[in-house]
């Protein structure tokens, strides 16, 4: 453990249960603590809630979407992943070209969500689908040398007023669990992993900051640094030999409003700096998502937090890291995924909020459209399929021959399949 983290758990230690309430004295909550004990499963989930009820069945009409839009999003096709219920959180392609999808399924006992773990071949067809007997959903995965994987996640939400927490596990080449540890304060779940010499290295978010969580492979801890009031949205980016993080920021300045911020790390996950950017005409909101530009540049995406209207943001970074240039769409919305293709336009996930009647309560509403850049001018036009719904844009990636494939689930409306090629 490094000197910091000894110095603040030496503080936790004092303060005890006055270190949550000097919030804004510390910039820290309480540090996650990793557990022996295994993640939870579906037998050990209690409690049936009308409103997670109501959403776990609205699961049964839906499957785990790969969206193939080409290189320039002027055709499409869809693949469906997993089984009846599945939807895919992200994606991580392996040394080989495969690529590696992870995300949740409904159990069969449809009383909670279980992790999934989905291995597309070069042909573009599932070589292997592992269901996890966990409670939860993988959100990161890293390829190992031996086959297996290292996978990161977040338990279910139970019920209205629980709190979720993060968990990791390690699965052999076949998917199998070989370990699986909770990783409790992590309410946001781990959301990235990479690989740190002989150690992983992992990126949680609690409420309102990150850690950076050093394990060796059976998982237990080796370091835990923190990144104080800047809880990470996006997957780490590596830039010029460091490596950026992409969220916000809730300084004691700005009060309850957040500000959007990227950390830049060192190549041993230091931080370097913090800096934070606007989105428009103000310098409040989020950055949710970004990807790299061919020219090696940096497309970012969020939320602008204004008094007028929430729209949806972008921002571009030069090569060194700095802001060249800022637009938004005129939609009341949040960029949750993007990835830059040929043209000049990108594929962009727009997240809006709608009511929901049976609910009784506002619910997220995902949508899939292409975005012009020309002239530092914006123009999205919304991507219409024929016969089929996306239900869930979750997130956007590109295989290795430069195809754009977007992540999420969605339903048939008439029959019509197409298996996209990699």
């Amino acid at each position: 453990m490094t000197q910091s983290s000894r110095l603040y758990f030496a503080l936790m230690v004092l303060l005890g249960p006055l270190s949550v309430g000097c919030r804004n004295q510390l910039l820290l909550g309480l540090p996650p603590v990793i557990e022996t004990a295994p993640a939870p499963t579906c037998e050990s989930t209690t409690g049936q809630s009308e409103y997670r009820a109501t959403r776990l069945k609205r699961r049964r009409a839906t499957q785990g979407w790969v969206l193939n839009l080409g290189k320039d999003g002027t055709s499409y096709a869809v693949k469906n992943v997993g089984p009846s219920g599945a939807e895919v959180v992200s994606a991580v392609n392996t040394p080989s070209g495969e690529m590696v999808l992870v995300g949740s399924t409904l159990a069969p006992t449809e009383v909670c969500e279980q992790p999934l773990l989905i291995v597309l071949g070069l042909d573009g067809r599932e070589r292997m689908l592992s269901v996890l007997p966990l409670s939860g959903r993988l959100l990161s995965a890293l390829p190992l040398g031996d086959g297996g994987f290292l996978v990161g996640g977040v338990t279910e939400k139970l019920e209205r007023d629980s709190l979720p927490f993060g968990f990791i596990a390690r699965l052999t080449a076949s998917g199998e669990v070989s370990w699986s540890r909770v990783a409790q304060g992590l309410r946001g779940g781990v959301v990235a992993i990479r690989k740190q010499g002989e150690r992983a290295v992992l990126v949680g978010v609690s409420s309102g900051d990150t850690w950076l969580i050093e394990t060796d492979w059976n998982g237990n801890l080796v370091s835990l640094e923190p990144i104080a009031e800047f809880e990470s949205r996006a997957q780490l980016l590596e830039l010029g030999g460091t490596w950026l993080l992409f969220g916000l920021s809730q300084s004691f300045s700005s009060g309850a409003r957040t500000l959007p911020a990227v950390v830049r790390l060192d190549a041993d996950g230091k931080v370097i700096k913090r800096q934070y950017f606007r989105l428009g005409v103000t310098n409040y909101g989020t950055f949710d998502t970004a990807a790299r530009l061919p020219n090696s540049e940096i497309l970012a995406g969020g939320r602008l937090d204004d008094d007028m209207l929430n729209s949806a943001c972008f921002t571009r970074l030069n090569a060194r890291g700095e802001e060249s240039w800022h637009g938004c769409l005129h939609a009341s919305a949040s960029i949750t995924a993007l990835m830059p293709m040929l043209s000049e336009r990108a594929a962009v996930c727009l997240q809006t909020e709608i009511y929901d009647r049976e609910l009784r309560m506002s619910v997220p509403a995902s949508e899939l459209q292409l975005v012009w850049f020309r002239n530092k001018k914006l123009a999205a036009f919304p991507l219409e399929m024929s016969g089929a719904k996306m239900t869930a844009c979750n997130s956007i990636t590109m295989l290795p021959n430069g195809n754009v494939v977007v992540l999420g689930a969605g339903q048939w409306l008439a029959m019509a399949n197409e298996v996209p090629s990699q």
